[in-house]
């Protein structure tokens, strides 16, 4: 067993080459991480490292892989340490994009639909209802459903309007 003095040099010497590691040179370590499927974790979590400005580059690589299950804790809570409006003008049309696309099932509408409502974007899962209940697809009429009575039905009263709902004014799905 590891000794708690052991355990925290550990922790400093850790904590100090991240300092001495410029941003620059930890994004593209990162990015190199998230981009094989054997080291997406490692780089989730060397990604909880980077400074703000950085983290914001990664954005539409994490919304991406917060579709898929065993990602989705990890990249919720990183992408919620970006400001709100930044991660607004960023997430949420990334979160659009990805639901144009053809190959987008129920799965990858309702896993968007959560990290929306985890983030606090309401305005833009609106957007997602008013398209389930477009299109014939039952499966995203399903997700519809989900959204308004699992998501949108519990919020608090900040959800009934978005603090900059001109983020999400071009946020369509066809």
């Amino acid at each position: 067993m590891t000794r708690t003095p052991d355990l925290l040099a550990l922790l400093h010497s850790y904590q100090d080459a991240i300092n001495a590691t410029p941003a620059s040179a930890l994004l593209e370590q990162t990015q190199s991480l998230l981009a094989d499927a054997n080291t997406v974790t490692d780089g989730l979590l060397l990604a909880g490292e980077l400074p703000t400005e950085e983290l914001k580059q990664l954005a539409p690589t994490l919304v991406n892989l917060s579709c898929q299950e065993e990602h989705h804790e990890l990249t919720f809570s990183l992408l919620a340490r970006l400001p709100f409006d930044a991660g607004a003008e960023i997430i949420v049309p990334e979160v659009f994009r990805l639901l144009r696309k053809p190959s987008s099932d129920y799965w990858t509408v309702w896993m968007l639909a959560r990290l929306l409502h985890h983030l606090g974007y309401h305005n833009a899962l609106r957007h997602i209802v008013t398209a389930t209940e477009e299109t014939p697809d039952e499966d995203w009429q399903m997700v519809g459903t989900w959204i308004t009575s699992d998501l949108l039905a519990n919020n608090s009263s900040e959800s009934a309007e978005t603090p900059r709902a001109t983020t999400e004014q071009d946020c369509t799905i066809e």
